[in-house]
């Protein structure tokens, strides 16, 4: 996933070191006497961190980075304790400067970049998981509180995590059930139907729906859906209550055509939502038919390795939060499951 940010412009209102003494200039913090007396990095900065901050290898263009080398690597240099240290400080760094400085035009002044305000517009645009972007914001934090004390007090509020869309409960199932029989035209029961038994029956996403009929195997073990493409292909198993629903709807379609989607239509990550904006009553969303999905499984004690493996997640980062979907079970069950778990 790419880590670009957003590109909303920053108003500096306070003049900067930079502006006062020509932008460019470096701030106090990295030309005071004490740190440049044997090299422009300073006598106290070991020889292992200024080979791993010069040895870095930027994918920004080369004529940005040869006007902002210098000064990401004096940063990253005074950030860092060892080489292992430096290389991530640069490899974080590098790409925020070159965007404060050729998208945002920011001056190079580390007290005008490295401050919350900056560093929390940068974050806000990565496209990254809500994990990395913490970690991104966390090795800038490091920096601003080395380099520029000031301006950088105290640290920022953790950046929380994204809400997990709640399951349906049964009762909504149910009601699902009817909406999608009670729709006006066969092409808009079939997708409703095949909606809820995708969705809530094999966790697919909502931009996962441009499925083939081929894509459905129908055997003695029941039915399973092979889902994505690449190495992010994956098989899943459908549960058993929805297994009529798919193969009820495959029986109608030829071999080699959509199984969801119509002839000629374009997938796209609002597939589900322009469905359901165009159907009668109240339709469910895509999202939280996945996570009913999951919740289905937590609550049936399906392995987690293999539900993450059927859900296509390298990482379950939320677990924590779709268990507290899952009913506690009483004081017997708890004792019987950790007991039972330890025999081979």
């Amino acid at each position: 996933m790419t880590n670009s940010a957003a590109t909303t412009s920053i108003d500096l209102t306070r003049p900067t070191v930079s502006q006062r003494a020509g932008i460019g200039a470096r701030p106090a913090h990295l030309t005071s006497p004490d740190l440049v007396s044997e090299n422009r990095y300073g006598s106290n900065v070991p020889t292992e961190v200024i080979n791993a901050v010069e040895s870095y290898a930027p994918k920004a263009p080369k004529s940005d980075w040869q006007r902002i080398a210098p000064f990401a690597q004096e940063i990253a240099a005074h950030s860092s304790d060892n080489a292992t240290d430096a290389a991530r400080m640069m490899r974080v760094l590098s790409p925020f400067l070159v965007w404060c400085v050729t998208e945002q035009g920011l001056p190079m002044d580390a007290e005008a970049l490295l401050t919350p305000r900056v560093i929390d517009a940068y974050i806000s645009g990565l496209e990254l998981t809500d994990g990395s972007r913490g970690t991104y914001r966390s090795k800038l934090t490091t920096a601003a509180e080395r380099v520029n004390p000031s301006g950088f007090q105290k640290r920022m509020e953790p950046i929380k995590r994204r809400q997990i869309a709640p399951p349906y409960a049964a009762e909504e199932m149910i009601a699902f059930e009817f909406w999608a029989s009670g729709q006006a035209t066969e092409l808009k029961r079939r997708k409703a139907r095949l909606m809820l038994a995708l969705g809530a029956g094999a966790g697919v996403r909502p931009g996962e729906f441009d499925l083939l009929c081929r894509d459905v195997t129908v055997d003695g073990h029941g039915v399973v859906v092979t889902v994505g493409t690449g190495g992010a292909r994956r098989e899943v198993p459908v549960l058993s209550r929805w297994e009529p629903w798919i193969t009820a709807e495959l029986a109608k379609l030829p071999e080699e055509g959509p199984l969801w989607m119509t002839e000629g239509q374009k997938s796209n990550k609002r597939l589900l939502n322009g469905f359901t904006e165009r159907t009668s009553g109240t339709a469910p969303n895509g999202l939280r038919l996945r996570t009913t999905w999951i919740v289905t499984h937590l609550a049936a004690g399906t392995p987690i390795k293999e539900l993450m493996r059927a859900a296509g997640m390298a990482q379950f980062n939320n677990l924590d939060r779709y268990l507290a979907f899952v009913d506690d079970v009483g004081p017997t069950a708890y004792r019987n499951a950790l007991r039972g778990s330890a025999q081979r």
